[in-house]
């Protein structure tokens, strides 16, 4: 065991004894975004603490509540489509062979689809505010460790060797942390693309919910500035997609506020142009000329030809790799695989509950981080157990679990936090 490992078992077994399971969910979130550190080593093969900690989290749920479980939430397609992701996973993997050596990828994706849906079967009251507070946090966390990592990295700070041992101690050469001259922002992640798909989905997060905005305005300055500092294409195209959905498609701002980001928007390109125009060169305008680009095309052809290969099912999960989610899982996983995605992500949007236009600002604002590591995987993060994109889904899941049926058991001093309409129309279900 690691270091940190000691440290996290520490906090663990503290958190599960001492404190409630609401409290679990959000240590799990935190510990998700921990990317490029290891707690333990089995057969030579890392465990991380974002799927251990889900472990821990499954387990609280149902102990706590004595593995009594209630009426799903999410709606039932949601809820099965979740795992028929999970069984096209394992169907590709067994049909071509590599299921015993990849048991432990398998593993990984199963642990978070489950926990996804645990967060549904939590029988304690969850607030909205106790939410946006918890990730609010996880956000200061990580824009406050971005700031010390790319000191570190620069040699403004001499802490190189401590952060290695413990928040970098996966020895993998993709852990971009290790090349001392590679001065970009990314935090815990493994690289910047990775650490963008909560960046900019925390700069939605935090933008959308207006009435809190004023006390974020800081935040929000900070968070634009680190999305800058990754220097990622991925994080720029990003950003720039999500802005244009949120101004096309978004009920929640009026024409102004629209017309205002638009503004603000011009203005802050046209600044970038002049003054960071060598930057945009190198990651956007250019990118086509970069070693980087051409590694990421090969990618894709090798998981196309994997794709003609076996269009129907693929040729296994992580078996092959594209530089998108769209080439990944056309190579892995064939049409069933892409089409189950697809369609496990548009019904997280529609979810018959709760609409898209719905007018909670928290509920917009996890969708939006969903979203944006959407946006993120299709652009180059090309991993379907992207911790990022499982991060923003255990935040969405808690606020279908607000929205949906906030009632406690009975047994519990339960109370009813919803309108009596709501609640039938969710028991209706």
């Amino acid at each position: 065991m690691t270091i940190f490992g000691i440290l996290w078992l520490c906090i663990v077994l503290w958190d599960f004894v001492k404190k409630p399971v609401t409290n679990t969910v959000f240590l799990t979130i935190l510990f998700m975004t921990f990317q490029s550190t290891n707690i333990l080593y089995v057969n030579g093969t890392g465990i991380g603490p974002g799927v251990l900690t889900s472990i821990v989290c499954i387990l609280k749920i149902f102990f706590i509540q004595k593995f009594k479980i209630r009426k799903i939430l999410l709606s039932t397609t949601t809820f099965v489509t979740a795992f028929l992701v999970l069984f096209v996973v394992y169907i590709s993997m067994m049909l071509n062979g590599i299921f015993v050596e990849n048991t432990l990828l398998f593993f990984q994706i199963a642990v978070y689809i489950v926990c996804f849906t645990s967060i549904q079967f939590i029988r304690t009251t969850i607030t909205a505010d106790l939410v946006y507070q918890s990730v609010r946090k996880i956000i200061i966390f990580h824009t406050i460790f971005g700031i010390i990592q790319i000191l570190t990295t620069i040699n403004f700070l001499p802490l190189h060797s401590i952060l290695n041992t413990l928040f970098y101690n996966d020895p993998s050469t993709d852990i971009l942390f290790h090349r001392a001259y590679y001065a970009r922002v990314m935090s815990t992640f493994m690289e910047p693309s990775y650490y963008a798909g909560f960046l900019v989905g925390a700069f939605f997060f935090l933008l959308i919910q207006k009435d809190k905005l004023f006390q974020n305005k800081i935040l929000v300055y900070v968070i634009a500035i680190e999305i800058l500092l990754t220097q990622s294409s991925t994080a720029y195209g990003a950003f720039l997609i999500v802005a244009i959905v949120l101004i096309l498609f978004f009920d929640n701002f009026t024409l102004k506020q629209k017309l205002t980001i638009c503004v603000a928007g011009i203005a802050a390109g046209f600044v970038l142009y002049v003054g960071f125009y060598s930057l945009l060169d190198a990651v956007i305008f250019s990118k086509n000329l970069s070693g980087s680009y051409t590694t990421r095309v090969r990618y894709n052809n090798t998981a196309l030809e994997a794709f003609l290969t076996s269009p129907l099912i693929g040729v296994g999960y992580k078996n092959c790799r594209g530089s998108s989610i769209v080439y990944s899982l056309l190579g892995q996983m064939g049409i069933m695989g892409m089409g189950i995605y697809i369609l496990f992500n548009t019904l997280v949007y529609f979810t018959k509950e709760i609409g898209f236009n719905h007018t909670n600002d928290l509920l917009a604002a996890s969708k939006f981080g969903v979203l944006t590591t959407m946006v993120c995987q299709i652009i180059a993060c090309p991993d379907l157990d992207l911790c990022t994109y499982w991060i923003w889904l255990y935040i969405f899941s808690l606020v279908i679990r607000i929205m949906s049926q906030n009632v406690r058991d009975s047994r519990d001093g339960t109370q009813q936090l919803l309108p009596e309409s709501l609640i039938n129309s969710a028991n209706n279900k």
